[in-house]
Parts: structure tokens; C-alpha cells; sequence
């Protein structure tokens, strides 16, 4: 099923049936072959940094500079011709393609939820594929209200760059996204 993006970029995919926002998180054991890590809350604690691999360890780079407020710090791990996919789920799901726009993205959302951090709660890394799974959190920017949210996000690389980014609401949906890129 196809829907249209609502700034006019290109359709958007569905995955599974129905909104998923509301169902409860599926944690499904990695797989042989995959590298998973559980970290702790604080990613400044991180005891077994050194022993990710280099794509793993520029995610978390970016995610360091996000939590800064340096959304083109983000960007370094990145191709200029990233291309970020927002979550079906998301009512402005959408494709986003390029540094200018995955920086506006990025921007709008600092934009509507104040101090939003991105707590990093593990790492799993597959050949050129890193699927990170985080909690983010904020407070919505009319309301005030406490914005938590986990999400996971699946990774691609080529030659050293960050390529593509795919957001899933459903961390088990964004590590079987990966095996089967594998």
C-alpha cells in the first residue's frame, strides 16, 4: 500500500498492518552473527566503546554531538546524499534526502519538543548495518508536557558513511530489517 508523503517527496511504505505506536515492544534474541550490545544508561559510561566497530562508534558519535545541540555533528558520520526515513507511524512520514534536508528535519523536531536528548540503550552492528536502539526525551514546546518515546534506528553504510537511516518504532522490527539485509 502506497501513501503519499505529506510535503509532496516521494511515497512512503508501509510495514506490517496498522499503526504500532501503541503495541507493546517485541524483544526478539539476536541472531548468530549479530553483535549486540546492552549499554548503560549514561552513553558517557560506556565501558565497551572500544570494542565497537567503526560504523557503531560514528552512530554513537552523532548521537554525542544530537544530545549537544551540534545537528551538523550528526551529520559527519553521514554521505551528502543521506537519505533518512521517518517512521510509518509518524503523521509526517516522509523521506528525506541530503544534508539541508535531514538538518531541517532534525530542526524541526528540536523545534517542537524542548531539551530532546537521544539516551542510547544498545547497539547491535551487522556487516555495513548498525541498528541502535534509544529513548527520547523531551517536553512538548506549547504544552510542556514529558515526551518519551523509544525508537530504533537501522544504520546503512558505504565506504565509512552513513548512507541511509530508517526509524522504527518496534526496536525488534529494525533488528529483523537488518538480518535480512545481511
Amino acid at each position: 500500500m502506497q501513501h503519499q508523503a505529506p510535503d509532496g517527496q516521494e511515497p512512503i511504505r508501509r510495514r506490517g498492518g496498522g499503526f504500532r505506536a501503541a503495541a507493546p515492544v517485541r524483544r526478539a534474541p539476536a541472531k548468530r552473527g549479530l553483535g549486540v550490545r546492552r549499554l548503560p544508561r549514561d552513553p558517557d559510561r560506556l565501558s565497551d566503546e572500544a570494542s565497537l566497530g567503526p560504523n557503531a562508534a560514528a552512530v554513537t558519535g552523532a548521537i554525542d554531538a544530537y544530545n549537544a545541540g551540534d545537528i551538523d555533528g550528526l551529520l559527519t558520520m553521514a554521505h551528502p546524499d543521506i537519505e533518512w526515513e521517518v517512521a510509518p507511524e509518524h503523521p509526517a512520514a516522509a523521506t528525506h534526502r541530503g544534508f539541508e534536508a535531514v538538518r531541517e528535519y532534525h530542526q524541526d523536531w528540536r523545534n517542537t519538543v524542548r531539551d530532546l536528548t537521544i539516551d542510547l540503550r544498545s547497539v547491535a552492528e551487522s556487516d555495513d548495518d548498525v541498528v541502535t536502539v534509544c529513548r527520547l526525551h523531551g517536553k512538548g514546546g506549547e504544552s510542556g508536557a514529558d515526551v518519551e518515546v523509544e525508537i530504533a534506528f537501522l544504520t546503512t553504510f558505504r565506504d565509512g558513511k552513513a548512507v541511509r537511516v530508517e526509524e522504527f518504532l518496534d526496536p525488534a522490527e529494525a533488528l529483523r530489517a537488518m538480518e535480512s539485509d545481511s
